[in-house]
């Protein structure tokens, strides 16, 4: 195994056309990268700044590269891959990735999320900054996102546990669901696909609600009490269900 280690504070900017990419806990202070001996003279892992750049040496690369980060939290990472995985187990601070295809596993981000993919399976944790998904073909899962949150795929479910903020939407075929609408306003604009929105306890909910041959329903039933914010909630869709739902365990 090849190493390279880099000092504390380092960013990450990698360019991957084939494999994978692993970004977990590191024991120490740092950045340390790793792959195999028999590919290791195919990238090239330098140090430009702050920013620890892994590419490849050439570019006519055709090997398939496991590449292993290790890294303290709150590590920043720009990623540019082609037919590859990304997995991140230790909490990063900002993402901007764009792939051709491969699943995209992240943990925690404690800044932004700009993700661009053609096809691909989107896993995330709680997102503290704002959220922006283009892609073609995707399903997308986020655990929570405190910042906005702007997807828009071409096909593919979109799940998200909690919203904090506004959430927008924009889906031709795919299920969404926002188990948790806690901030101000919730858009969802889908040609097929049921559309479910869980809206907290004492929200004023402004609703405009559209589907031309699905179902429309609320569930929500009366409470009493003081009311505390305004939700915006707006959803279109051409043939598929829309429901409102009471979201569990939440309160604004």
């Amino acid at each position: 195994m090849s190493d390279w280690s880099f000092p504390e504070g380092s960013r990450l900017r990698i360019d991957l056309p084939t494999g994978s990419v692993r970004i977990s806990p590191h024991e120490s202070p740092g950045v340390s990268v790793s792959m195999n001996d028999d590919v290791a003279d195919q990238m090239r892992v330098t140090l430009h700044g702050d920013v620890v750049v892994i590419e490849p040496a050439s570019r006519n690369l055709r090997s398939s590269i496991d590449v292993i980060v290790r890294a303290q939290p709150h590590v920043s990472a720009e990623a540019r891959l082609a037919t590859a995985s990304f997995l991140a187990s230790v909490a990063l601070g900002d993402l901007n990735l764009k792939s051709a295809t491969g699943d995209i596993t992240v943990g925690d981000v404690d800044g932004d999320v700009r993700l661009k993919v053609a096809t691909s399976r989107i896993t995330m944790g709680k997102v503290a900054g704002s959220v922006d998904v283009s892609a073609a073909s995707a399903d997308v899962y986020l655990s929570q996102v405190e910042g906005p949150c702007r997807i828009k795929t071409a096909s593919g479910d979109v799940r998200i546990t909690k919203a904090a903020a506004d959430v927008d939407v924009k889906t031709v075929s795919g299920d969404v669901e926002v188990a948790d609408c806690s901030g101000r306003s919730v858009h969802v604009k889908t040609l097929s696909g049921d559309v479910t929105l869980g809206i907290p306890e004492r929200r004023v909910v402004d609703v405009d609600l559209r589907s031309t041959s699905g179902q429309v329903r609320s569930d929500l039933e009366r409470t009493d009490g003081p009311r505390t914010g305004q939700l915006l909630t707006s959803v279109a869709s051409v043939s598929g269900s829309i429901r409102l739902v009471r979201a569990k365990n939440s309160e604004f």
